[in-house]
């Protein structure tokens, strides 16, 4: 075992519970190891949240995960593997969609591997995995000849599937083709089969061939996409990278994943080239998902809190600096500026509450990766390691054909505490790229304000009174003036970091704008921010993913506002309007997705309502039949009844959720017995509660004399009438985050 390796284990053990490794524990799998169902605890100490992940999934013809002990075993351990910390990859992963895409690629792998004739992983040549990787620019279902095996399949059968019928007993409803039972014996997922058009349209033709009341009005294939088209380009990276996790993952922990092979990547600059060549351009979707947003605010006012430290310690190193300038006025300044680092490294220190960990800052501009490679790191323990058991300098030397200064030098690399530190980071990406990102972001949210609008905030904005603090800010778009706007204090605090970062550059420039800032090195060169440059180094900073997925657009923080002051606190529509300073009230639903026309599954609460939905078909036995709407929640959940494995279930149900939500717009409310649809435009007709045509549904205090019995409720049970997310970013009272700044804010800023 090299020198590498053993001490990636010696980490793991101080993380997991290896004392029997063949049940490994940690504070995140509840679950037993050896169970096919596990419950993952995720999310942070005050609010994590149980996530179920089912192993039992096809991977084979007739053949589950489950029935493979030993690649089981290995699929395990890279699933619990990317949920710990173990330096094997960037961060590991903490929520729910992450894991889930994590688990489905790593059986893509597996069943790709095993279509091509290679039937255990491990077996995989470097020429296998760079041709997977090259393909990843198709669909699942061409890289998986989902075509060919069906129609293999079918021939082999003469043509009749007959024997896949199933007769629905007690309600006379006929005959059914049971396709998962069909797909299970071809060895593809039904949920990888349902996504395109060509196969949803099979699916189609034999439901119409054998089953006996099959109606063309409820057909599977709609809009979907074919299985040529190409992926893209920020959909195959992320590929990439999941293949390039497993890689890490099984190059660092062997014989914890036996059943897959330890190699590196195929080169990357091929991989882009394929990418850049033949995947699709990214395309935006129109809203940032509510947990996505919430996550990201959250994040970004985690790290003004902790970061706004660096202003005083860059105000120590400025002065340090310009000290060293004076003994040497001749010598360059970047040069100077080098020799001070190397002399005084910048020392942050973590804070695990907040999720950050310690970091050295060694230059004052530029962000650049560490270049050491695994394979040199190695070097350095093996020849750390000899030196302190006595082998001498000038032997080591000769072996390695270097010089002895060479080894001193990798001895000292090896003891740096900061070794593992992925880039040399420069002072101006905390304070001027990132900061500003955090709290450009925060203000977009807090004050509802548009990104114009914040960015153009001078010096002295903040005024406090006896009714708190007030921020002076430009409306623009509508009524065009200068405009006082309530303000928390967090508010307060960003605007005072602000005004000391950019001081300098004020001070050249002659303007009070806030989002500008002077180079460290050299005062006299300004810069103005921008967000777009900066944003997605930030998030991916923050552990932001698939930031390629979402247009960060200013309606978004405003959209997310308005969703935050309604459903959260029961804020009227009117004083929303005001707030944002809308002219017309219709400006303001459509903020709010009220009864508009459009898709609005991506609207503030409809991620979190599919959840509700699916829970309550899990566990709760279904919707009432009484109501219309009841009767098509429990259709979505009818036609998988016989689907292999739990997580093939939920994910069909969610999918069929979302294509009702989509297909009817509808509107989700909370109500204290469950949801309401009354504010849907389709179902507006049968909400008792609506007086006239104008009017909405009653749901801010609703009345369960109206409610008795309406077609619009959807009845929850072990429902809790409570905000959905586990936190009201903009009550101080409300979350932990706001307490720490409004308790902490005269030791930080």
């Amino acid at each position: 075992m090299s020198a590498a390796i053993a001490k990636a284990y010696a980490q793991l053990g101080q993380i997991i519970d290896l004392s029997d490794v063949s049940s490994p524990k940690h504070k995140r799998l509840v679950s037993e190891f050896s169970d096919n169902e596990w419950t993952l605890q995720l999310g942070e100490e005050q609010h994590k949240e149980d996530y179920k992940i089912s192993f039992d999934v096809v991977i084979d013809s007739g053949l589950s995960l489950v029935d493979e002990v030993d690649l089981l075993k290995s699929v395990k351990w890279l699933i619990l593997l990317s949920i710990v910390d173990t330096k094997a990859a960037k961060s590991p992963f903490g929520n729910t969609d992450s894991i889930r895409k994590y688990l489905d690629f790593i059986l893509y792998l597996v069943r790709y591997l095993r279509v091509i004739g290679v039937r255990r992983p491990i077996n995989a040549t470097t020429g296998d995995l760079e041709l997977f990787a090259k393909s990843l620019v198709n669909t699942v279902g061409k890289n998986l000849q989902y075509i060919r095996r069906f129609n293999e399949f079918s021939d082999k059968k003469g043509g009749d599937l007959s024997e896949y019928c199933d007769k629905k007993s007690g309600n006379n409803r006929g005959t059914s083709f049971d396709l998962s039972r069909m797909l299970f014996d071809i060895g593809i997922p039904l949920t990888s089969w349902a996504n395109f058009r060509e196969l949803a349209e099979t699916s189609d033709s034999l439901r119409a061939k054998y089953e006996s009341n099959y109606r063309i009005d409820k057909t599977l294939s709609g809009n979907k996409r074919s299985i040529e088209d190409v992926g893209k380009k920020g959909s195959v990276i992320k590929n990439v990278s999941f293949l390039n996790r497993i890689l890490k993952t099984t190059t660092h922990f062997p014989s914890l994943i036996p059943m897959f092979p330890a190699m590196t990547l195929p080169s990357e600059k091929i991989l882009k080239k394929v990418i850049q060549n033949k995947a699709k351009a990214d395309g935006k979707t129109k809203d940032v998902p509510f947990l996505v947003m919430r996550d990201t605010l959250e994040r970004s006012i985690r790290y003004i809190i902790h970061f706004s430290q660096l202003t005083k310690l860059k105000d120590k190193a400025l002065e340090g600096f310009e000290g060293y300038m004076a003994a040497n006025p001749s010598r360059p300044r970047t040069e100077i500026a080098k020799k001070f680092f190397l002399e005084n490294p910048i020392i942050l220190e973590g804070d695990s509450e907040l999720g950050f960990p310690t970091i050295r800052i060694t230059n004052f501009d530029r962000t650049s990766p560490v270049k050491s490679t695994t394979e040199e790191k190695a070097q350095w323990a093996e020849v750390a390691i000899r030196n302190a058991n006595g082998d001498s300098l000038k032997k080591l030397a000769t072996e390695k054909g270097v010089a002895k200064s060479t080894i001193a030098l990798w001895i000292r690399k090896h003891n740096d505490p900061f070794r593992e530190q992925e880039f040399n980071y420069g002072l101006s990406t905390f304070l001027h790229n990132h900061m500003m990102v955090a709290i450009e972001m925060v203000l977009c949210f807090l004050t509802a304000r548009r990104s114009m609008e914040v960015n153009n905030l001078e010096a002295g904005c903040i005024s406090t009174t006896e009714s708190g603090h007030w921020i002076k800010m430009y409306v623009a778009k509508t009524y065009q003036v200068h405009d006082d706007f309530p303000a928390t204090n967090l508010i307060k605090v960003c605007v005072e970091i602000l005004e000391k970062l950019s001081l300098t550059a004020r001070n050249e420039t002659g303007n009070d704008k806030l989002f500008q800032y002077a180079s460290f090195i050299d005062p006299s060169n300004v810069s103005q921010y921008e967000f777009k440059s900066c944003r997605a180094a930030f998030l991916e900073f923050i552990g932001i993913t698939e930031d390629h997925s979402w247009d960060w657009s200013e309606h978004q923080f405003r959209r997310f506002f308005a969703g935050t002051f309604v459903n959260h606190f029961g804020g009227s529509v009117d004083a929303l309007k005001y707030h944002l300073r809308h002219t017309d009230i219709a400006m303001t639903f459509e903020y709010l997705n009220k009864i508009m026309t459009g898709a609005t599954l991506d609207t503030l609460q409809a991620e979190a309502m599919i959840e509700v939905l699916d829970q309550q078909a899990q566990a709760n036995g279904g919707f009432d039949d009484e109501t219309e709407l009841g009767k098509r929640l429990n259709e979505c959940t009818e036609c998988l009844s016989n689907a292999v494995g739990i997580t093939e279930k939920r994910a069909h149900n969610k999918r069929a959720f979302e294509r009702l939500v989509q297909e009817d717009d509808i509107v989700f409310e909370m109500i204290e017995e469950g949801l309401c649809v009354g504010n849907t435009k389709k179902y507006r007709h049968r909400s008792k509660c609506i007086v006239d045509d104008g009017g909405f549904a009653q749901t801010a205090n609703a009345d369960c004399s109206f409610c008795a019995g309406c077609e619009n409720k959807i009845k929850l049970d072990n429902w809790e009438y409570k905000n959905v997310g586990n936190e009201c970013l903009m009550n101080p009272e409300d979350s932990d985050i706001l307490n720490a700044v409004v308790e902490s804010n005269n030791d930080w800023h």
